[in-house]
This record gives structure tokens, C-alpha cells and sequence, in this order.
């Protein structure tokens, strides 16, 4: 019977509890969040910064824009004044080269009309109602108006007229006049301008008075 005791005594002993050296770890203190109230404060206060952020990137973003667009805008409108004012050269280029066909054209044609109106001049008053006087004067009549019609005027030229270089061209003067002021004693040949510019000038015969 002792010796049962002494068996059950081991065998309690093995499974109770060691003790010693071996020592629990204390609880670690939890971290515990902030309150709601305290987040909400902190992401207001970081919102306005982000906000700030954001909008002077806009600002600036806009600003690059609008300098482009006026960039952009300034060429345009360069270039459309270039464009406009290449058109204005061209057309006044096409002009100044078809007046100067059409002057070239009238040039060769006036000695013909002077030959014609010499004739008509030169017909006798018995022959101004025939065929060939009617004739002579229709033909004269008709390249007048033709001549109009490219705005091409005969210069004046009836005695008395005051001389000027620009229109007249003195191919006589009369030496025996004593007068200060040139006049045209006598037209020669007939002058004609365009649009007021001198095409031919009138040959004619020079006097003082």
C-alpha cells in the first residue's frame, strides 16, 4: 500500500505546473486609434492644402494656355495680313501687266487714228454728206468711243492752251514772240492719256504772249 502512494505521488507531481525561472510576459499596451471627431479635424486640415495644390496647378495650366492661344492668335493673324496683303500685290501686279498690254495695244492703233481723223479733216464740205465723208466720220466717231471705253481721253491742246511739259511736247516755238507766258500757237499731233496719265504727249507748235 505504501508503495502505490508513492507511485501516485510521482505521477501527480509530473503533471503539475513548473514554476521557476519561467515567467509570464506582461500584456502589451494596444494602440488605440484617434477618435472620429480628431480624424475628421486632421483630413479638413489637410484638404485645404491639397485643395490650394490643385488649384494653383489649374491657374497655372490656364495661364500656359491662354499665352499659347494669344501665341497662336497673333501668328494667325500675321499670316492672314501676309495672305491679304500677298492677294492686294498679285491683283495690283495682274493690272499694272494688262494696262500695259492694253496702253502697248492703243499705241500701236493711234497712228491709225490719226489717219483717220486727218482724212475726215481733209474731206470737201461738197463731199461731207457722201458715202466716203459718212463713212470717214463713222468710222472716226466709232473709235473715239472706243477709245473711251478703255478710258483713254485726248489731251487738250486748242490754241491758246497754256503749255505744260507734262502733256505737251514742243516740237516749234515761235522766236519772234516777246511774251513771258508759253501758250500753244498750233496742235500737231493729237495726245492722248489713260486715267490721267500721259500715253502720248501732244506734238504741237509753241508761242509767247
Amino acid at each position: 500500500m505504501p508503495k502505490n502512494d508513492t507511485k501516485n505521488t510521482k505521477t501527480t507531481a509530473s503533471h503539475a505546473p513548473r514554476t521557476g525561472r519561467q515567467a509570464t510576459l506582461p500584456p502589451q499596451p494596444r494602440r488605440s486609434s484617434p477618435p472620429p471627431a480628431r480624424r475628421a479635424r486632421t483630413a479638413q486640415r489637410q484638404e485645404p492644402a491639397a485643395t490650394r495644390a490643385s488649384s494653383s496647378e489649374l491657374a497655372q495650366l490656364k495661364a500656359d494656355y491662354e499665352a499659347k492661344l494669344a501665341a497662336a492668335t497673333t501668328d494667325l493673324q500675321r499670316m492672314r495680313a501676309d495672305f491679304e496683303n500677298y492677294q492686294k500685290r498679285v491683283a495690283s501686279e495682274k493690272r499694272r501687266v494688262k494696262e500695259q498690254a492694253e496702253t502697248a495695244t492703243i499705241l500701236k492703233l493711234l497712228p491709225v487714228v490719226d489717219i483717220i481723223e486727218r482724212a475726215a479733216s481733209h474731206v470737201p464740205k461738197e463731199l461731207q454728206n457722201s458715202a466716203l465723208g459718212k463713212g470717214l466720220a463713222g468710222v472716226e466717231k466709232n473709235l473715239v468711243k472706243a477709245l473711251k471705253s478703255l478710258d483713254i481721253e485726248r489731251i487738250a491742246a486748242a490754241p491758246g492752251t497754256p503749255f505744260d511739259p507734262a502733256l505737251h511736247d514742243a516740237v516749234q516755238i515761235n522766236e519772234d514772240a516777246t511774251g513771258n507766258t508759253e501758250v500753244i500757237e498750233l496742235e500737231l499731233q493729237a495726245g492722248y492719256q489713260r486715267a490721267g496719265t500721259p500715253i502720248r504727249h501732244t506734238m504741237v507748235k509753241v508761242t509767247r504772249k
